[in-house]
């Protein structure tokens, strides 16, 4: 192998681990838990060039590194999964085989950090349950009360104040009641705001969790080795096919992406080509990427070059 060549291909898988070290793109996905990665770690596999991989509709390059993040699957640092198991499970999981087996209300509820939702008037206005004795909070200081519109009467007297024989009277001021004081909806905080981190304690459960997860990194991994491809996006199941599925796709991808002129456009070309499964949400994704169309051509000549080693060697098998 020419030295440029192996020194691209080494600059490329340099690229590829420093951008799984760093901060992770989650792609739109749902973002993995502080507390997860570090309880869980990153479990990073080999870098390859083989199969390919859209995100979003944008075409990744080889070659591939593909992580499990903790509770994701990261590829070339773009997050190409959800939690494949929510974090949310790994705390129930280890709380139900502490002492009492009980696993608290806490490690139950997703780390959304949205707004609870109220299922009654004292869930939005109420305070804490009275069964749990704590502090009185401090009153929040009463805010400015908005102007308020003029009541009928004040109305009348100021008509008679303007268009009256009688000079003015004095009027005294009517008090007005202060506006009433309702406190914010309760916020359930993130897992990783809840104090310091600690150091997660494995349980059998919690190692067969962290397994399965471990083993769809593995199933893509292997997927993309033997030259699959797959299109990730958060708007949509995946998408994947083998290398036969993936050569048809390669010839008529590029200039069928280059030629559209709308997703709908591309739509119907990938049909007419006989590329189906290209649904309307991932032709979507492609023509938002129109631009980037150049380097499918680089994936057709790599794509044409593996099938045609692989007729080679099929050939040179049957004698």
């Amino acid at each position: 192998m020419h030295k440029s060549s192996i020194l691209a291909i080494a600059i490329a898988v340099t690229g590829c681990l420093a951008a799984s070290a760093a901060s992770v793109d989650n792609s739109g996905f749902e973002k993995v838990p502080r507390n997860a990665l570090y309880a869980l770690h990153e479990a990073r596999g080999k870098p390859f060039t083989a199969g390919a991989v859209f995100i979003n509709g944008k075409y990744l390059p080889p070659p591939y590194v593909v992580s499990r993040y903790g509770t994701a699957i990261v590829i070339n640092g773009h997050q190409v999964t959800g939690q494949v198991i929510p974090w949310s499970k790994f705390r129930g999981a280890r709380a139900a085989a502490a002492p009492g087996g009980a696993a608290p209300a806490s490690a139950a509820k997703e780390d959304t950090g949205k707004v609870e939702q109220a299922t009654s008037l004292d869930d939005l206005f109420g305070d804490d349950d009275a069964d749990t004795p704590s502090a009185a909070p401090a009153a929040p200081a009463a805010p400015a009360p908005a102007p308020a519109a003029a009541a009928d009467d004040d109305i009348d007297d100021s008509l008679e104040d303007l268009f009256g024989d009688e000079p003015a009277k004095p009027k005294a001021k009517k008090a007005r009641p202060a506006p009433a004081k309702r406190p914010a909806p309760r916020v359930v905080q993130e897992q990783e705001d809840e104090g310091p981190l600690e150091k997660f304690e494995h349980t059998s459960r919690t190692r067969q969790l962290l397994e399965t997860i471990d083993k769809q990194r593995t199933s893509i991994d292997r997927s993309l080795r033997s030259n699959h491809f797959f299109f990730f996006s958060p708007r949509y199941s995946s998408v994947g096919g083998n290398l036969r599925i993936l050569g048809s796709m390669a010839e008529k991808l590029p200039d069928a992406l280059k030629d559209a002129t709308s997703a709908e456009d591309l739509f119907a070309r990938m049909r007419k080509a006989g590329l189906g499964f290209v649904s309307m949400e991932v032709c979507t994704d492609l023509y938002a990427n129109k631009l980037t169309f150049p380097s499918l051509y680089d994936l057709r000549s790599r794509v044409r070059e593996e099938i045609k080693q692989r007729k080679a060697m099929s050939a040179e098998s049957s004698y």
